[in-house]
């Protein structure tokens, strides 16, 4: 099993203006957050016994006071993670009972 979690996080800290937290914001955060946690790693090639490569997926959100702030965020997220060697699989706005403006969105990599 392969962690890219720590390349994640430095890359999303790239982001300015903005805090990076583990799942959900803290209560005391200070918007705009992105959260990002691992949503799956399994096994894409094995032989012999042994795992050469995984599947990673990495879901990453980010929470804003504003839908436009929200989309420049989002925007600078898929940059980060796209250079680093993720592939976007899915993005949608998902209404949070906060009134915060919330973006999720997963990413894939098979890492060796």
């Amino acid at each position: 099993m392969i962690d890219v979690t720590g390349d994640v996080v430095t890359a999303l800290k790239t982001i300015k203006g903005t805090s990076v937290e583990y799942q959900q914001p803290k209560k005391t955060a200070k918007y705009p957050v992105i959260t990002y946690y691992e949503a799956g790693n399994v096994p894409d090639t094995s032989a012999d016994d042994a795992e050469y490569t995984s599947l990673i997926a990495i879901m990453v959100d980010v929470w804003a006071a504003t839908a436009g702030k929200m989309a420049d965020i989002a925007l600078e997220v898929d940059r980060v993670m796209t250079s680093i060697g993720f592939v976007r699989r899915m993005a949608y706005e998902l209404p949070d009972p906060s009134g915060k403006y919330r973006k999720t969105m997963r990413y894939e990599i098979v890492c060796a």
